[in-house]
């Protein structure tokens, strides 16, 4: 009985040293993110990563690292990644939005805007982005409703009144 108890303290010791290096790892990629050293930034979220698969900070935020280092299909596989973990992680789909924009999916940046609207449905942020990819392929009716609802629901939004205007414009309003 003593040697299972001793063996399950030792088990349970080590997983807590494990997941400890994990957290100093993440808060190493933290502290070089914020320095603007996104490669070192992305070498300590990995070996977060490599201690704990699921840490999602540190999936979600080697994704933005990658991202200011425009290695846009990393970027885009980790936060697929967080929304396998996370189905609901809403910053996740409007940074891979955005990473779709600049590799020219369009179609996958409107479908990640739509499904954070599904989640959020009051969340500004999503519905500007949305339609700004709605401005781009030339669908202002679209855009501009987008750019409405963004204002509706953060009136401090003044993107979206410019927006607005050339949405406005465009229609020949």
């Amino acid at each position: 009985m003593k040697k299972q108890l001793l063996t399950f303290i030792l088990i349970a010791l080590s997983c807590f040293v494990f997941a400890q290096r994990s957290v100093e790892f993440y808060n190493k990629g933290v502290e070089a993110a914020r320095s603007s050293d996104y490669t070192s930034a992305i070498k300590f979220f990995s070996r977060a990563l490599d201690r704990n698969s699921l840490f999602i900070e540190a999936l979600y935020n080697r994704g933005l690292a990658r991202s200011h280092l425009h290695d846009l299909k990393g970027s885009i596989e980790d936060y697929t990644r967080v929304l396998e973990i996370d189905p609901l992680f809403t910053m996740a789909l409007l940074n891979r939005g955005a990473d779709k924009i600049e590799t020219g999916d369009t179609a996958g940046a409107i479908e990640d805007y739509s499904r954070a609207l599904d989640i959020r449905p009051r969340y500004a942020l999503a519905y500007f982005n949305r339609g700004v990819v709605y401005f781009k392929q030339g669908n202002f009716e679209k855009a501009l409703t987008d750019f409405i609802k963004a204002k509706e629901f953060d009136p401090q939004m003044t993107n979206a009144d410019h927006n607005k205007v050339l949405c406005l414009e465009k229609l020949g309003n």
